[in-house]
Parts: C-alpha cells; sequence; structure tokens
C-alpha cells in the first residue's frame, strides 16, 4: 500500500494502462478459425489478468496467502 505513495506508482500504472491500449489494439490474426480465437482469447486474458491484478492491488484484496 506505501508504494501507492509514490511517484514509482503512477509511472507504473500508465505503463499498465499503455500496455492495456496496446493489446487492446493489435490484430487478431490466425490460419483458421481456431487460431484467431485463441489469439483472440490470449489477447483477453492478458488483458483481464492485468487489470484483475491491479485492480486487487488498488483495492487492497489479497490474491493468495498473508501479507506480511
Amino acid at each position: 500500500m506505501k508504494m501507492m505513495e509514490t511517484q514509482g506508482w503512477e509511472a507504473l500504472m500508465k505503463l499498465v494502462t499503455m500496455t492495456i491500449s496496446e493489446l487492446n489494439n493489435r490484430q487478431v490474426q490466425g490460419m483458421n478459425a481456431f487460431e484467431t480465437l485463441r489469439s483472440l482469447f490470449l489477447k483477453e486474458g492478458k488483458v483481464g489478468g492485468l487489470k484483475e491484478f491491479f485492480d486487487g492491488v488498488v483495492n487492497g484484496d489479497m490474491l493468495s496467502g498473508e501479507m506480511k
């Protein structure tokens, strides 16, 4: 939680936002329908994972175990 009070946090959040935007703007391609769907699901999984992780950090949710 202390990390959120530093200047580095703002830079990190900007990087996360830029990464999510870049992922969302990527073209989904494949040689067939399976590969296209696989690429789409991988892209959406990356975006979802980043959002879930950082939302959890901001909200103080623990993803696993006890914080020390």
